[in-house]
């Protein structure tokens, strides 16, 4: 079976200097790709060498069997990419900006209407349409972004740090929503650096280190591998919810081996707002100089 994403021998070099080394991997048609790493490790270059955001400088990609450099056409209609950093007009409301997204794309009015619609009620902004963009919480905005990527029904959707800088419930919120995109059959390239993100999400997981992939796995035995984790929550009200077993430390409590989601739904049924939540853990910085070695 053709990959839906085949790199090979891919390298990117800035000013001398090898951002990407060689990097060679495939996403499989239908799963989600967790892609970790830290800051500068070279998940957004990746990203933007398969859109075409960046030039290779030697390897090759191919998105559903097109060469994105000499196929450029073709692989850019295969995907459809959720940046990090939004990039739509404040100033235009929500309907603007998917409209303006499906001209782009090529796609005529008659088609993208229906299609917007039903994007903007996947995603719960169909009571938001009429609204500028300033005015979205970073909750919706982000919504919103995924959306536009999707207005042309992309086969491969690329999602760069979907979850950066949003609070723990839009969090959990965010992941419901790829959950249903995953149900839909979605390609997905994840970029995260929360390990539970990939845990929870993908169906196999890359790590990438200064530009080197150095790990690939099922997502059960990476996470295997990184060790036991412990949760630290600080709530509201320093008291264990019932049914889970926490230890009271300071102003926290910690958690060990329990999913974060689980962990954050007894807090949401006892109505105890939780203030921050952490894994306690090796960091990926740490488990990079592991495997390394």
């Amino acid at each position: 079976m053709r990959p839906a994403v085949e790199i090979k021998d891919l390298v990117k070099t800035y000013d001398g200097d090898r951002a990407l080394d060689r990097i060679s991997f495939t996403i499989q048609e239908g799963e989600i790709f967790g892609f970790l790493g830290p800051n500068g490790a070279g998940k957004t270059t990746t990203i933007n060498c398969i859109t075409g955001l960046s030039t290779i400088t030697s390897g090759a990609i191919a998105v559903f069997g097109f060469d994105v450099v000499r196929e450029y056409v073709q692989a850019r209609k295969c995907i459809g990419l959720s940046p990090q950093e939004y990039s739509f007009d404040v100033y235009f409301t929500v309907q603007e900006i998917m409209e303006f997204q499906a001209g782009y794309m090529g796609i005529p009015k008659n088609h993208s209407l229906p299609r917007i619609r039903e994007l903007l009620e996947l995603f719960d902004l169909e009571k938001k349409a009429k609204v500028k963009v300033r005015q979205l919480s970073g909750g919706m905005k982000r919504r919103l972004s995924i959306a536009k990527a999707m207005v042309h029904d992309p086969k491969l959707l690329i999602l760069d740090e979907p979850t950066a800088a949003l609070d723990v419930d839009l969090r959990l919120e965010m992941w419901d929503y790829l959950n249903k995109l995953k149900g839909q059959g979605k390609t997905i390239l994840l970029t995260t650096h929360y390990i539970d993100e990939a845990e929870r999400l993908a169906d196999r997981v890359g790590i990438i280190h200064h530009g080197r992939i150095i790990m690939i796995r099922n997502t059960g035995e990476i996470i295997k591998e990184l060790g036991n984790a412990t949760i630290r929550v600080r709530p509201k009200k320093l008291a264990i919810p019932p049914g889970i077993k926490g230890k009271i430390e300071h102003d926290s409590i910690l958690f060990s081996n329990l999913p974060v989601e689980a962990i954050i739904k007894a807090f949401q049924k006892e109505k105890n707002p939780v203030l921050d939540i952490s894994t306690e853990k090796e960091d990926l910085e740490d488990i990079f100089v592991r495997l390394t070695r």
